[in-house]
C-alpha cells in the first residue's frame, strides 16, 4: 500500500476513497464520498486576498481545474502522484493521465486508479513524448484552469484549492507557487531543498520589470494552475520533440497574463531522479550532445514568430538570455560549434528588419549586450 510522504498531514479529512495500486480500499474513519466533475457548491478561500472574503461559490457544469499527467515509465513514483492528485481538498477536478507508451506497470496503475475515480480520464498513445502526452489532455480539457503535474513529482493536498482560490477570486489567468521544495530523497546522500520565486506572495498586475526579470517566476509550467480560455484562445500547445518546450509555453503565454497570484501555502514536490526528462536533458549536455542546442534555436525561432504574429515585439523582450544560459552550457563543455552557431543566430535576429523597425523605447541592441558577453 502506498501513502503519501510529507504531505498535507494538517489539512484535515480526505474526502476522497483511500485507494492502493491493487484496488483495495482503506479504512477511514472519515465519511467517504465520491465527487464528480459536475458537483456545485460553495468552499472555503482561506488564504485568498481580500479580508472581507468568507466564501466563494460558482456554478458551472465544468469542473474547476483540468489537472493532466503525462505518465512514462513511473511505476515506482505513480501512485504517490496519484494519491496527492486525488485526496486533493478541491475536489471539483477533472484529472486526465495520459500514457506515452509506458513499456512497465504505470498504465495499469492509471487505468486502477479510474475504476475507483470516476474523474479520472486515461488516454494511452505510443510513445512520443511529454509534449505530445500534454497536447493530447489539452485536446480535450474541460476546466476553467489548467494544471500540469509531473508522473514523478507530488503535490501538497491543499495544492490545487489554494492556486484556484487566489486565481479565480482575483480574475487571474495565472497563479503560481511561491516555494518549490526539491525532493532529493533517491539520494542517499541528500533530502529536501527549498526555492522560493524572487517574487513575494500576493496578487500582482504584469508589467514592463516583472516580465523582464528572468528570475521572477519559475520558467516551467508545473507549479501553476493557467486560464484555459487564454490557452484556447491563444491555440497554443506544446512544442513536440524539443527539450525545453516548459519555457517555449511560458514566454508565449506569459505576455497575455495581466493578473497573477503567487501563493505561499501550496507545495509543488519536484523529484530529482535519474531517468526524468531534465536529468536525460542534463546527461545529453555532458556528452557533448549537439541536439540540446539545436532544439533551443528552434524554441527561441518558434517564440519570436508567436511575438510577431501577435504584435508583441515593441513592448515586450524577447528572452535572449535562453540564448545566453545555452552558450555558457556550451562554453563548459567545450562545444565550439554550438556556441558559434548560436552567435550566428543572435547576430542574425540583431541585424533582422523586425527588430530593426521596432519602436520599443529600449533599443533592442540594449537587450543583445547582455548576451554577447559569454558568447565570446
Amino acid at each position: 500500500m502506498f501513502f503519501v510522504r510529507g504531505v498535507g498531514r494538517s489539512l484535515g479529512r480526505l474526502r476522497s476513497p483511500k485507494v492502493d495500486i491493487s484496488g483495495n480500499y482503506l479504512k477511514s474513519s472519515t465519511t467517504q464520498v465520491s465527487p464528480t466533475r459536475h458537483e456545485t457548491g460553495g468552499f472555503t478561500g482561506a488564504g485568498v486576498h481580500g479580508d472581507s472574503m468568507k466564501s466563494i461559490t460558482q456554478s458551472s457544469k465544468f469542473p474547476k481545474v483540468s489537472v493532466i499527467v503525462p505518465v512514462y515509465n513511473v511505476e515506482q513514483y505513480l501512485p504517490q502522484c496519484l494519491l496527492t492528485i486525488i485526496h486533493q481538498t478541491l475536489e471539483d477536478i477533472e484529472i486526465i493521465l495520459v500514457n506515452d507508451g509506458s513499456t512497465d506497470c504505470s498504465l495499469e496503475i492509471c487505468e486502477k486508479a479510474a475504476e475507483l475515480d470516476d474523474r479520472i480520464i486515461v488516454l494511452n498513445q505510443k510513445n512520443q513524448g511529454q509534449s505530445s502526452a500534454r497536447n493530447l489532455a489539452l485536446n480535450i480539457a474541460t476546466g476553467e484552469y489548467v494544471c500540469f503535474i509531473d508522473s514523478d513529482d507530488y503535490v501538497s493536498l491543499n495544492y490545487l484549492e489554494s492556486l484556484y482560490n487566489h486565481a479565480s477570486y482575483n480574475d487571474c489567468e495565472l497563479a503560481c507557487i511561491h516555494h518549490t521544495i526539491w525532493d532529493y530523497s533517491v539520494d542517499a546522500n541528500k533530502d529536501l531543498r527549498i526555492g522560493a520565486t524572487k517574487i513575494q506572495s500576493g496578487i500582482y498586475e504584469m508589467n514592463e520589470k516583472i516580465f523582464a526579470d528572468k528570475d521572477s517566476l519559475y520558467r516551467m509550467t508545473a507549479g501553476k494552475v493557467w486560464k484555459r480560455e487564454l490557452i484556447e484562445k491563444l491555440n497554443l500547445r506544446f512544442l513536440v520533440g524539443k527539450v525545453r518546450e516548459d519555457e517555449h509555453f511560458f514566454w508565449c503565454m506569459l505576455p497575455f497574463v495581466k493578473k497573477f497570484a503567487v501563493v505561499p501555502e501550496a507545495f509543488y514536490f519536484y523529484r530529482q531522479r535519474p531517468g526524468s526528462t531534465m536529468a536525460i536533458i542534463h546527461d545529453a549536455i555532458k556528452q557533448h550532445d549537439t541536439r540540446c542546442a539545436a532544439h533551443l534555436l528552434d524554441v527561441f525561432h518558434d517564440i519570436v514568430e508567436h511575438y510577431t504574429a501577435y504584435n508583441l515585439l515593441s513592448n515586450y523582450k524577447l528572452p535572449f538570455f535562453l540564448l545566453a544560459e545555452e552558450a555558457h552550457i556550451q562554453k563548459e563543455i567545450g562545444n565550439v560549434e554550438n556556441i558559434l552557431a548560436i552567435k550566428k543566430a543572435v547576430k542574425d535576429y540583431a541585424n533582422s528588419a523586425q527588430f530593426k523597425n521596432m519602436q520599443s523605447p529600449q533599443d533592442e541592441a540594449t537587450k543583445l549586450a547582455r548576451v554577447r558577453k559569454p558568447l565570446i
